[in-house]
């Protein structure tokens, strides 16, 4: 079980934002230029590659959180959510009303963002164990106990 932290606060604060927005800076540029690459070019192993720098970036924030003995904060919890939610949005609209697409750009899609819901469940499940990743959804329960 995930112990709590106090939260950072001057340098420390500054050097792990500088570490966080650096991080995501190289992998969700690269991540990101590759997955268009992919759909533009059709390239599933290339698109899919992008998911993978992503992820891989996700993994880091992780690692630079724990070096600095903290967690993800509500404001980059919010944003990871809402960007992952704008983009499966954005891939649904295009796949509804864009002139087609190719299995090629289904098979980034679908395959990338799965590949990304699976890391996202496997930190959960790791950081706070089954039972505590469920409790944290029932709030009701808790405002109980």
């Amino acid at each position: 079980m995930a112990t709590e932290h106090p939260p950072l606060s001057g340098d420390a604060a500054s050097e792990h934002l500088l570490a966080v927005l650096t991080l995501w800076g190289v992998a969700g540029g690269f991540g990101l230029a590759m997955i268009l690459s992919g759909f533009h070019g059709g390239d599933a192993v290339l698109g899919l590659a992008g998911f993978a720098v992503i992820i891989a970036g996700f993994v880091a924030h992780v690692l630079v959180n724990n070096a600095w003995r903290t967690r993800f904060s509500a404001l980059q919890t919010v944003t990871g959510m809402a960007g992952f939610c704008v983009a499966v949005l954005s891939y649904v609209a295009g796949w509804l009303f864009g002139p087609g697409y190719a299995a090629p750009d289904v098979q980034i899609g679908l395959g990338g963002f799965a590949a990304i819901v699976i890391a996202y469940l496997i930190y959960v499940f790791t950081m706070f164990g089954i039972g505590g990743a469920f409790s944290k959804l029932n709030r009701r329960r808790r405002r109980a106990d």
